[in-house]
């Protein structure tokens, strides 16, 4: 593939999911078990999917292991070293069965990691449930942001206390 694929036009407020994987067959298919429900864009290889998650970040992305250029676990490292898409939910694919292939998968940062060949109705339970994830965890980090704000401007002096009474964090009244 010349780059990135498109998603086709969907429906305001689906979920993105961008697809990786050098095999056209392989992104075509999991393009169609996925499009009734997200909107789905593809990539043939990690450097394409790092230009198209920094042009607009999806909710998801699921990579290929094995891909020219910039592989999956390069992909991995790539984005949890960037503090943009550290938290970026990531679902690993592989040929690589057993259990030492799906802890590396894991140790490199995945989210999950499912087999090839996978059955269609597991592959999309494990993508509703890492776009459950993701929504929770940036609902969380809203939450987070929001209550940081509220300590910050507090018109009264606010201190959160640790261990042995010590000030661990103070507002600035």
């Amino acid at each position: 593939a010349a780059g990135p694929e498109p998603a086709p036009s969907a429906a305001p407020g689906r979920a993105r999911v961008l697809v990786v994987d050098d095999n056209a067959d392989m992104r075509g298919y999991i393009r169609r078990l996925l499009s009734p429900r997200w909107e789905v864009e593809t990539a043939a290889d990690g450097v394409q999917a790092l230009h198209a998650i920094r042009a607009a970040p999806p909710a998801l992305v699921i990579a290929d292991v094995m891909m020219p250029e910039l592989d999956g676990y390069g992909l991995l490292r790539r984005l949890r070293a960037d503090p943009a898409t550290r938290t970026l939910p990531v679902l690993v694919l592989s040929a690589q069965a057993g259990e030492e292939a799906r802890v590396a998968g894991l140790a490199y940062g995945a989210d999950d990691y499912l087999v090839k060949p996978f059955s269609a109705r597991e592959l999309l339970a494990r993508v509703e449930v890492q776009l459950m994830r993701g929504q929770m965890h940036a609902v969380q980090e809203a939450l987070n942001r929001r209550m940081a704000d509220v300590f910050r401007n507090a018109p009264v002096g606010l201190a959160l206390l640790g261990a042995g009474r010590r000030i661990e964090v103070a507002n600035p009244q």
